[in-house]
């Protein structure tokens, strides 16, 4: 039996074609497969993170429900990154696409989704040195460009697309999406504000929150 015929949607694509037919192989993009298998590499992967926040003293100022909010954005990164990246590699085989013909887009799904995986990672490495070096203003500010993307895709969707309260591909979606970026560029503008005289740092800047 002749193997199925396969189109890749960009050169990358192309070029990594032996390491994606290996992928396919195991039955990996299927989204049955992925997404369990990515949730729960990315519950892990907040753990690491989760400890990380505990020792470094996230925890231990301001109100419990800023704290928690944050920590639950700081999840869904974890989530984005590996998420975004099975889709990535699974997106450069256009079989692997819900189209049934070709569209201009379709070779930039993949990079995309690369681009996206690349910011929630930047955003993980800011919130894993917790500093105020040009590096991690540099990690900020990539996220920010990141955001101000994702609030214009959001806005967009808001305003040109139904709102169906039963179906979250509209502008219910949208809205969702605006409040979770809301709550990621929350974090980063604190990591971005300038220290004051006594060198605080993020986790210390919450304490002026109301106390829980």
């Amino acid at each position: 039996m002749n193997a199925e015929p396969l189109q890749f949607s960009n050169a990358l694509g192309r070029a990594l074609a032996p390491l994606l037919l290996a992928i396919r192989s195991t039955g990996f993009f299927e989204a049955s497969a992925f997404l369990p298998l990515m949730t729960f590499a990315s519950v892990a992967l907040f753990l690491v993170l989760y400890r990380r926040l505990h020792r470094n003293g996230f925890f231990e100022e301001g109100h419990r429900i800023v704290r928690y909010t944050l920590a639950l954005g700081y999840f869904t990164q974890c989530f984005l990154v590996l998420n975004a990246g099975a889709v990535a590699l699974k997106s450069m085989i256009v079989q692997e696409l819900d189209y049934s013909e070709w569209h201009w887009y379709i070779p930039w799904v993949s990079p995309l989704h690369f681009y996206i995986a690349s910011v929630a990672t930047a955003h993980l490495c800011a919130i894993w040195r917790s500093d105020r070096a040009a590096i991690d203003n540099a990690l900020c500010g990539y996220v920010q460009v990141g955001l101000l993307g994702g609030f214009y895709i959001a806005a967009h969707r808001l305003l040109t697309e139904p709102f169906e309260v039963t179906d979250v591909t509209t502008g219910v979606g949208a809205t969702f999406m605006l409040i979770w970026f809301a709550v990621l560029n929350w974090d980063i503008v604190l990591r971005l504000c300038p220290r004051d005289s006594s060198g605080m740092s993020t986790s210390e800047e919450l304490q002026f929150l109301p106390p829980n």
